[in-house]
C-alpha cells in the first residue's frame, strides 16, 4: 500500500539557488521604435490576481522576476500615450518570456489591447528544454504501480532526448536525459532536491494531481544547476487561486478487466485487484468573519493512495507416484 499527501500553502518569499520560477521581460517603444523610460509596468497572475510592477529605465528595459507558472498579463501606462495590456501570455516553469511593446500616442485613459496567440522563441538561454504540462498529467495514461503508485515523472520518456534502459519505462532511475548516464539525473521539486545523495536515485513520488507541471533540460543549462552527470528534471507543485476547485477520484483494475497475455490462450486467473483513489481541493485561505484570503493566501491539499491485492502463483517439485510407490 503505497500512500501520498500533500499540502501546499502559497506564500510570497524571495528565492534563491536553483530557479524554478520564470520572469517577464522586454523593451517598451513609441511608434518610431524609440524607447519610452519611466513607463508603469504591471504583470498580473490571472488566476490569484497577484500583482507585481516595475518602470522602464533609461532605454526602455523593464524585468520582473520570480513569478509563477501560469496566465499572466501585462500593462504598460505612461503619459501622453495609450495605456497598453497584453494579455494571453503562458508562463511555464523556469521560462524567460520577452514581451516586448509599442505604444501609441494618445491619452493615458485610452487602451490597446493585444492577444498573444504564437509560441515565443527562447532569445535569452540555449539551453534546451521541453515542459510536459496539466494536460498531458492528467490525460496521458499511466500504469500504477503496487509500490509506488502513478509516478508523472515517467511521463519524461515522451521529452526529445530522454530514452530509457528498461523494457517497459518503469523506472525514472532508468532514464537518460541527453546522453547522459542513468542516475546522474537531478530531479527537483519546487527547487528542492529529491535525489538520494548516495546513488542519486529517485526518493520522491508524488501524484500527477499534485503536479501542476515539470520541465526536462538536456543541455546546455545554465551555471545555476548542478550535481548532475546528465540532465535536470524541474517539477512545480499544483497551487491555490480564487476560486476553490476540487477533485475525487479512482482509478480501477482487476484481471477481468485487463486483457489476456498474448502468448497465453486463457486469461490469468489470479486474483489482481488494485484502486488508486484520492482527492484534491484548493483555493483561498478563509476564516469567516476572520481573514478573507482572496488575492492573498491559497492553500491546496492532496491525498492519494494505492490499495493492491495480489495472488501469487508458486512452482514447487514434487515426487511422483512411482517415487512414492518404491519409498513405501
Amino acid at each position: 500500500m503505497t500512500v501520498r499527501f500533500f499540502l501546499g500553502l502559497l506564500v510570497v518569499l524571495p528565492v534563491w539557488a536553483q530557479t524554478i520560477t520564470g520572469s517577464i521581460r522586454g523593451r517598451v517603444t513609441d511608434p518610431a521604435g524609440l524607447p519610452v523610460p519611466n513607463a508603469e509596468v504591471t504583470v498580473t497572475e490571472i488566476n490569484t490576481n497577484a500583482i507585481s510592477k516595475t518602470t522602464t529605465n533609461d532605454v526602455g528595459d523593464y524585468q520582473v522576476s520570480f513569478l509563477k507558472p501560469g496566465d499572466y498579463t501585462v500593462e504598460v501606462a505612461r503619459a501622453g500615450f495609450k495605456s497598453s495590456l497584453q494579455s494571453g501570455l503562458r508562463l511555464q516553469v523556469n521560462q524567460s518570456m520577452s514581451v516586448d511593446i509599442v505604444m501609441q500616442i494618445g491619452a493615458v485613459t485610452e487602451k490597446v489591447d493585444v492577444s498573444a496567440t504564437a509560441t515565443q522563441l527562447n532569445y535569452v538561454s540555449p539551453e534546451i528544454g521541453h515542459v510536459v504540462g496539466s494536460e498531458q498529467l492528467m490525460n496521458v495514461p499511466l500504469v500504477a504501480s503496487n509500490s509506488r503508485g502513478r509516478v508523472p515523472v515517467l511521463l519524461a520518456k515522451l521529452v526529445p532526448g530522454v530514452s530509457s534502459t528498461s523494457s517497459n519505462n518503469s523506472n525514472i532511475n532508468n532514464f537518460s536525459f541527453g546522453g547522459g548516464r542513468p542516475v546522474t539525473n537531478e530531479i527537483m521539486v519546487d527547487g528542492l532536491p529529491t535525489t538520494n545523495p548516495s546513488d542519486q536515485t529517485y526518493t520522491l513520488t508524488p501524484s500527477p494531481d499534485s503536479i501542476q507541471e515539470f520541465k526536462v533540460l538536456t543541455t546546455p543549462f545554465t551555471a545555476e544547476f548542478g550535481h548532475t552527470g546528465g540532465g535536470i528534471m524541474i517539477m512545480t507543485s499544483r497551487t491555490g487561486t480564487n476560486i476553490y476547485h476540487g477533485a475525487f477520484y479512482d482509478y480501477f483494475r482487476n484481471r477481468l478487466l485487463n486483457n489476456r497475455n498474448p502468448f497465453q490462450t486463457t486469461k490469468s486467473a489470479l486474483k489482481y485487484v488494485q484502486n488508486d483513489p484520492g482527492f484534491t481541493i484548493g483555493g483561498p485561505m478563509l476564516i469567516p468573519k476572520v481573514y478573507n484570503g482572496r488575492d492573498k493566501t491559497f492553500f491546496f491539499v492532496d491525498f492519494n493512495v494505492t490499495l493492491a491485492s495480489n495472488g501469487n502463483l508458486l512452482n514447487y517439485l514434487v515426487p511422483g507416484l512411482s517415487k512414492l510407490a518404491f519409498e513405501v
